[in-house]
């Protein structure tokens, strides 16, 4: 993933540090990125402005990211319309994906 740490910097920011999926209880430290909609190859060439970005993205701890891996789920359907957004607006496209 590209400007991974920026991502993570961000996604820590907004979320305080606490794992997205708090409120079901969990009280553990952000330590990875979640894809609300899995990226798979061919997502990635469908939606290459929104698979990665922060509009995708969320922080999870390890265990719910293993014991919860389809937390706030994006169906195809959002992800499509979203990336026809990304494409019309490059600005939004590139702070999203934390690019300068």
């Amino acid at each position: 993933m590209i400007n991974y740490d920026e991502k993570m910097a961000a996604v820590y920011y907004k979320q305080g540090g606490q794992c997205a999926i708090s409120g079901k209880g969990c009280t553990r430290a952000i330590t990875e990125l979640h894809h609300r909609c899995h990226k798979t190859k061919w997502r990635a060439k469908l939606y290459p402005h929104f698979i990665d970005s922060l509009l995708n993205l969320v922080g999870v701890c390890h265990a719910c990211h293993m014991n919860q891996p389809h937390y706030g789920k994006i169906i195809d359907r959002e992800a499509d319309a979203i990336e026809k957004s990304l494409v019309m607006d490059p600005g939004l496209a590139r702070k999203v994906n934390c690019d300068s």
